[in-house]
């Protein structure tokens, strides 16, 4: 399968695994006095406001101040951000009031399933990130966030890099 058909195969199960996201409730902006908080030391008021959509832009703009170069793809009405984290692919979905992140699939180095018991085990004793087999038999890794508490560009740059953690060490988990 080439490279490109593997991508596209992957997105669509992305976007089936996370259409229900884009089915939740919009709360829209809000513009109250409690909707921006002082930034703390050494953030913009940008970084430090509040907010709850986001669009592409705002996505791109995290990205390229995360300093990481990206892909943009749209499908079915769902902008994907496609990236490398540490020499792994990682796809971030863009669902407006909500962002989730996975990656296209891991196997050992011997390139089998990684076993269900070991997918078990990592979501038993790691917090965040979740793993589980697609119907490949490739395991993923999967993190969603969403905005109805309200974010902020540095808790997303937070997010991202957590999951950059929790990728690298799943990438060596399923060795």
């Amino acid at each position: 399968m080439s490279r490109r058909r593997a991508l596209l195969a992957i997105l669509v199960l992305a976007a089936a695994a996370w259409g229900s996201l884009s089915q939740a409730q919009d709360r829209g902006t809000r513009t109250g006095p409690n909707d921006v908080t002082k930034p703390p030391l050494g953030q913009t008021q940008q970084d430090a406001a509040i907010f709850f959509r986001i669009d592409d832009k705002g996505v791109e703009n995290i990205l390229t101040n995360m300093k990481i170069t990206f892909q943009k793809i749209d499908f079915k009405g769902v902008t994907f951000f496609t990236f490398n984290l540490d020499g792994s692919t990682a796809i971030l979905g863009n669902f407006n009031n909500s962002l989730a992140i996975s990656t296209p699939g891991f196997k050992t180095v011997a390139n089998v399933s990684v076993p269900m018991d070991r997918i078990n085990e990592w979501n038993r004793t790691r917090r965040f990130a979740k793993a589980f087999l697609d119907k490949n038999g490739f395991a993923i890794l999967q993190m969603d966030i969403d905005f109805f508490g309200g974010a902020n560009q540095r808790i997303i740059t937070e997010w991202i890099n957590l999951f950059r953690n929790n990728l690298r060490e799943f990438a060596n988990y399923t060795k």
